[in-house]
């Protein structure tokens, strides 16, 4: 989300990966049965650390601004490559790790990805 007139939570998620973006093994949104989103779970292990989420995306759905952001990525007729990763927020808020810090994530029925800082 460009501009300093963007919603504040359309920002938030346009920034929050800026600290560090790992991604797991690809899942294609087909191959799930339709989700509840309101009822995802989510882990975050920061080291010794563990957070429990359950449905805490900001928007409820993390595909909610998926159109109007596949708009603006095409005009003038941009061709996206296949496999283009798109980001839509985040489910923890920011939770901050060190150097050093093992962090794994794990979206219940979905999969999961580590990093080791």
């Amino acid at each position: 989300v460009e501009g300093v007139d963007a919603p504040p939570l359309a920002k938030l998620a346009d920034l929050q990966s800026h600290g560090a973006l790992v991604l797991g093994d690809w899942v294609p949104c087909a191959d799930h049965a339709p989700r509840d989103w309101a009822a995802q779970a989510v882990r975050v292990q920061i080291g010794e650390r563990t957070l429990d989420f359950r449905g805490t995306h900001a928007f409820g759905d993390p595909a909610w601004g998926l159109p109007v952001w596949l708009r603006h990525a095409t005009q003038g007729g941009v061709v996206l490559p296949a496999g283009t990763v798109v980001t839509t927020g985040t489910w923890c808020g920011l939770p901050l790790a060190a150097p050093g810090d093992t962090v794994r994530v794990v979206f219940e029925g979905i999969g999961e990805a580590a990093v080791r800082l």
